[in-house]
């Protein structure tokens, strides 16, 4: 059963296009799309309540707006480099921006990176993971990045990023670049990041999804 056309999942829809209602309608649909194809609730089964977190490439702050409906006691903070993005969330009441020097006084319990490595070139990761100097004495960082398997689910997968990132330039970045599981966990350890969790999150889903647990 694909989870993303449940019951629960309709319901999700329609509290997200009430949500983005300003908005426009392609907009919306973009949002949607982009719920429907993510196991988010699995990821948010993984932040506990009262918590402080900064999501890493935001985008248009779907996670946040989960997040009030899931639990609104998880203190949300975005950050995007698509200055046309974060501007579109003025009137929503998401704590977004496309400075990181915002969140600079902010200890965070979690940074929260929801596919986004895979759009950055590889060289340029660590730039990322250096933002860990934002988290608290015991933070954490939640990774979920689209993984290379099971195969047709990642052509499938790389196919859509494809379309958005080159044909439509929907997302902006480089050309999907999908690794491995273990391509991940070398490069986390080559960070000095070390793996509490990982396992496969994509179960009643058609893209190939991994979560990863790190503590810096």
């Amino acid at each position: 059963q694909l989870i993303m056309f449940s019951s629960k999942s309709l319901k999700t829809i329609i509290n997200i296009f009430y949500f983005y209602r300003d908005l426009g309608i392609f907009t919306q649909i973009f949002i949607i799309v982009r719920y429907l194809t993510c196991p988010w609730h699995r990821i948010i089964n993984k932040i506990p309540s009262n918590t402080k977190i900064l999501d890493f490439g935001c985008g248009h702050g779907l996670l946040g707006c989960l997040l009030l409906f899931h639990d609104a006691s998880i203190d949300y903070y975005g950050f995007d480099h698509d200055r046309s993005k974060i501007s579109e969330k003025i009137d929503l009441n998401l704590k977004c921006s496309d400075m990181m020097n915002n969140f600079k006084d902010i200890d965070f319990d979690y940074i929260v990176i929801v596919d986004v490595l895979y759009v950055v070139p590889t060289i340029e990761w660590s730039q990322i993971f250096d933002y860990k100097v934002l988290l608290s004495k015991n933070g954490n960082i939640l990774i979920k990045e689209t993984v290379n398997s099971p195969k047709l689910k990642y052509y499938f997968c790389w196919f859509q990023e494809y379309l958005s990132i080159s044909i439509f330039s929907i997302t902006k970045g480089e050309s999907p670049n999908i690794k491995s599981v273990n391509d991940h966990k070398i490069i986390f350890k080559n960070n000095n990041l070390i793996i509490n969790e990982h396992y496969s999150i994509d179960k009643g889903y058609l893209w190939p999804s991994h979560l990863f647990l790190l503590k810096p």
